[in-house]
């Protein structure tokens, strides 16, 4: 089947695809001028479905790109930005995304499982309801993320910036590295269910 390595770090045998890595690099490498054409023309590069597991994509400026559904799974982005992009669904599990610039990016149902995220910005993006079991989240920005309903067990929070982000109805109970100080800087949504969390630490009181 298509995905029977969905859950396994181990790489398949080869998927890459030419023109797709052609169309990567291309996009990935676009100058200044190009990207003021294609926001004044609202014109959005697309690598809808893309299959680019496993690829060293790293540094590469994937600003305002729709990856929608694309498999980046494994995939080495470490400082790749991601501003804006589109990757609704897409599979980033255990991607190496140190450093990387998600800022304001769509990961909403993006799996992100094992994923390393330390030292990235993620500052508001929207990750509602991604998975991120087991992702490295430290030192990461995530000053404003919408994380309400996202899969957060055994996530590391080790110094990670929390201000003003969305918790609401997340499972926090096995969170390593969470701190009552960040908790107390996050936010949950008016009505909404509190995150569950590690014993001896209190849910957030700021509406988001």
């Amino acid at each position: 089947p298509e995905d029977d390595w969905a859950d396994s770090p181990t790489p398949p045998a080869s998927q890459e695809c030419p023109d797709i890595l052609a169309a990567l690099e291309v996009i990935s490498q676009r100058s200044a001028p190009q990207k003021d054409w294609e926001k004044n023309q609202d014109y959005v590069p697309s690598l809808r479905r893309a299959r680019l597991g496993w690829l060293n994509l790293a540094g590469a400026d994937c600003s305002n790109i729709e990856m929608i559904n694309s498999d980046l799974r494994g995939a080495h982005l470490s400082g790749a930005n991601f501003s804006g992009a589109q990757l609704i669904g897409a599979q980033l599990g255990w991607a190496y995304l140190t450093e990387a610039n998600l800022s304001e990016a769509d990961l909403s149902t993006a799996n992100l499982m094992g994923a390393d995220l330390r030292w990235a910005n993620l500052s508001r993006a929207n990750l509602s309801p991604a998975n991120l079991n087991g992702a490295n989240l430290g030192a990461a920005n995530l000053n404003g993320v919408n994380l309400s309903g996202a899969i957060l067990s055994a996530v590391n929070f080790n110094r990670a910036n929390l201000s003003g982000t969305n918790l609401s109805g997340t499972y926090l109970s096995e969170a390593k590295n969470l701190t009552q100080a960040q908790i107390d800087d996050a936010c949950v949504q008016k009505g909404s269910s509190p995150p569950e969390l590690p014993d001896g630490l209190k849910p957030p009181t700021k509406i988001c």
